[in-house]
């Protein structure tokens, strides 16, 4: 649970474009840019057994795979602004990949391709903490390769497929017995966030879901590759509303975890199939789809390395070096997308239920994406209430330090006060204020 993006950008709003409301019959403004939408799933399963599970204990090596896992990308378009977002079935990804697989996207800016991981602990390490023994990397270069190839193939067949589409949203909570937070059952995000994308004829393209849970329900036991409960829920949702079921996780940190009576493929099956079914209720059959307006925002924040074992693993070679940071620092990159009435923000690591919870406030949304593990994998993400907190310690000790909750907080604080005109609420105009006798003075003269 490690690092981050390197390169620094501008803070700034990149594209803002118009569109209304599709299931209303009204026709499209005058000069409006379609949106458009388009997905794609790639298979990135090992192609053989013996590599090294990450995500609990050494040497957990796979003996064969269960349920395939995936690279799922999807691509979203409105006039000069394509926005690509990635999940994929791994418990994270380094800067290096990240960076790397931007790069090699040729028809999409690097800063507006979102990468993330489902945290799944049952997918193979391609970090490097768990290998056969301490200190030895349990990752496989040739696997490793084959990932960020596939996860290219991936956001290059979503670009190729853009075609006219419309979203609908939802934001419903999630069934009982599906999650539990450990450390503090008082403390955690219950909401599933929701976005369906279909054509204008109303067929599937893809369900977003954005819901924190770690996917551990096959704990250190298991040696089989699997996506764990993400695999059941998407194909519920798959099965029930068509189209390709991408899966982001939340803020799952200090510890949200599926709240089960053992560690079964049984019940990641119960609670995939009880939040996937959860999320097929929440659309609504024949509620109108929207065709949105859609814009993005990224920017670099400086996070301190303050784990001396993160800093004694890189001096060791066992982690990359973050690139283009310095030795006691890394350049984290977060990113804010509007999508018509929803907020998309992302963390780079594991936030605590309060960090993310708090994310949120900040957005004026009634659909709100909070996406843990957004470019990078800094580890988790504490609050400065739990930091030195003797509950926390494992969490400490696979983070950062404790400034960076406060600095990826302000980041997108930032990124969301630069959002564009058209997500703020209209004020009332001089003639309804008048109406209703709230009009100010000042107003009240205008109309002389």
């Amino acid at each position: 649970m490690r690092t981050t993006l390197a390169v620094a950008f501008p803070l700034g709003v990149i594209g803002m474009l118009l569109p209304l409301l599709a299931g209303c019959g009204a026709d499209e403004q005058s000069g409006s840019q379609p949106f458009k939408a388009g997905v794609a799933s790639v298979k990135i399963a090992p192609e053989k057994p013996g590599l090294y599970l990450a995500g609990y204990g050494m040497n957990r090596s796979s003996t064969k795979v269960h349920d395939d896992i995936y690279a799922r990308a999807l691509a979203m378009q409105q006039g000069d602004t394509t926005v690509v977002w990635v999940s994929l079935d791994l418990l994270g990804l380094l800067e290096p990949d990240v960076s790397e697989i931007r790069a090699a996207v040729k028809d999409v800016p690097p800063t507006h391709i979102v990468i993330c991981c489902t945290h799944v602990h049952s997918a193979p390490d391609v970090i490097g903490f768990w290998g056969p023994k301490e200190g030895v990397s349990g990752v496989n270069e040739e696997y490793r390769k084959f990932v960020k190839e596939r996860t290219v193939e991936a956001i290059n067949e979503a670009v190729k497929g853009l075609k006219s589409a419309r979203v609908k949203l939802a934001t419903v909570t999630a069934p009982p017995k599906t999650a539990t937070n450990i450390r503090d059952p008082k403390s955690i995000d219950p909401q599933i966030s929701i976005a369906q994308i279909v054509d204008p004829a109303g067929d599937p393209i893809a369900v977003v879901v954005n819901w924190a849970c770690h996917p551990e329900i096959l704990n250190n036991t298991n040696l089989e590759v699997t996506s764990d409960y993400v695999g059941y829920l998407r194909e519920v949702v798959e099965k029930k509303l068509g189209g390709t079921c991408l899966f982001f996780n939340g803020a799952l940190g200090g510890m949200v975890t599926g709240d089960v009576s053992e560690h079964s493929f049984k019940e990641a099956e119960r609670v995939g199939s009880a939040v996937g079914d959860a999320v097929v209720k929440a659309l609504t059959p024949g509620e109108a789809a929207l065709r949105p307006d859609l814009s993005f925002a990224t920017q670099a924040v400086k996070i301190p390395i303050e784990n001396q074992k993160y800093l004694a693993a890189m001096k060791a070679g066992l982690l990359p070096a973050y690139a283009g940071a310095a030795a006691t620092e890394v350049s984290a990159d977060l990113a804010v997308m509007w999508l018509g009435p929803s907020v998309w923000m992302t963390m780079p690591g594991e936030p605590l239920p309060s960090v993310g919870l708090a994310a949120k406030a900040l957005a004026a949304s009634d659909h709100k994406f909070l996406v843990g593990l957004g470019n990078g994998e800094l580890g988790y993400i504490l609050d400065k209430d739990a930091w030195g907190q003797n509950t926390y310690d494992y969490e400490m000790s696979m983070s950062m330090g404790p400034k960076t909750a406060g600095l990826c907080l302000d980041g997108l604080k930032m990124l969301l006060a630069a959002a564009p005109d058209w997500t703020k609420p209209a004020k009332p105009s001089v003639a309804e204020n008048q109406k209703s006798g709230t009009a100010k003075i000042s107003d009240a003269s205008a109309l002389k």
